[in-house]
């Protein structure tokens, strides 16, 4: 390998570093994590009673939502009318 291909080649190196470490987010003060505990998470479902979506999304949220309690049966309607007011 060549020197310039190992100076090119640690200079991406160290690009995607760099990017990795400018990409990580905060995960909010302790007084903002101590609001969202408090909160309830609103999980909006087709209005069709076909949908299988409908089915996947209250399985996967029974199974995997730990964080907030949750309202797993919000039709689109309604939410808009929560969210309007």
């Amino acid at each position: 390998m060549k020197i310039s291909d190992m100076k090119s080649l640690l200079i991406i190196i160290s690009l995607l570093i760099s990017l990795q470490i400018i990409a990580q987010k905060s995960v909010g003060s302790p007084e903002e994590l101590k609001a969202l505990m408090k909160t309830k998470t609103l999980v909006v479902i087709t209005d069709s009673q076909l949908s299988e979506y409908n089915v996947e999304i209250k399985e996967a949220v029974k199974k995997s939502w730990k964080l907030t309690e949750y309202h797993d049966s919000l039709k689109t309607k309604q939410y808009l009318q929560r969210v309007n007011h």
